[in-house]
């Protein structure tokens, strides 16, 4: 079964501009939005972050006395990574609504952000005016999907419910792997340490690599530890 995705109430006063916070990576990026997002005097950026641990710390020095939207890149990576941004601040700031952001994001990552408590995704190969018009419906309380194609909404709804549903997605080798990896071991110590290639590794990675969203081993561990999967400690 397919979770609904509800809408969340988030009431905006239409004389005051909608707070806007920027998380990515990549600092042109953040740059462009924030030009992009100046030229509308309904909106504002009142912080930005190049990570998800520097956004937590801007985010917790500040007192949003609007409602305000939180636009996180996807990915963002090492031990804070974008998911756990996501449910960080759901939990520590109610007031914000976070709506992911990136380019060419994979299924896999737009279902783990929602699922996380993103309430919506905008891709950053959005025209301009697709992107302010998208941000002043998520601050109107509305889910926004913007430029994820129509063939991978399936497998975005198919991912969110294996997750919601803590479906194993990970086979037991590939547990065995990303704990080896999480142990410090290189690809060829681990094909070693389960007498098999080093090739092989490398798949089982690039595998779960897809599977949760990430892009690299220090993302995969970092996000197998904020899920609580079995043998890794949160």
């Amino acid at each position: 079964m397919v979770h609904s995705l509800a809408s969340k109430s988030v009431p905006v006063d239409g004389s005051e501009p909608i707070d806007i916070i920027l998380v990515h990576s990549l600092h042109f990026v953040r740059a462009a939005l924030a030009q992009l997002i100046s030229q509308e005097s309904s909106m504002k950026i009142v912080g930005q972050a190049a990570s998800s641990s520097e956004a937590i710390e801007v985010m917790a020095a500040m007192t949003l006395e609007n409602s305000a939207l939180a636009l996180v890149g996807l990915p963002l990576e090492g031990d804070h990574d974008a998911y756990s941004l996501i449910k960080w601040i759901n939990l520590h700031a109610e007031s914000c609504t976070v709506i992911g952001f990136g380019a060419n994001a994979t299924p896999s990552q737009v279902a783990n952000a929602l699922v996380a408590g993103s309430y919506g995704f905008i891709d950053q190969n959005a025209l301009p005016n697709e992107v302010v018009h998208a941000l002043s419906r998520a601050a109107g309380g509305e889910r926004v999907f913007v430029g994820p194609s129509i063939t991978a909404l399936p497998e975005i709804y198919r991912t969110m419910d294996e997750l919601r549903n803590n479906v194993a997605i990970l086979t037991a080798r590939e547990h065995e792997v990303l704990r080896a990896a999480a142990q410090g071991m290189s690809a060829r110590e681990i094909g070693l340490k389960l007498s098999v290639r080093e090739r092989t590794v490398t798949t089982h990675l690039s595998r779960i690599y897809s599977k949760l969203g990430v892009t690299s081993k220090l993302a995969a561990i970092a996000a197998a530890r904020n899920r609580g999967l079995e043998g890794f400690s949160a």
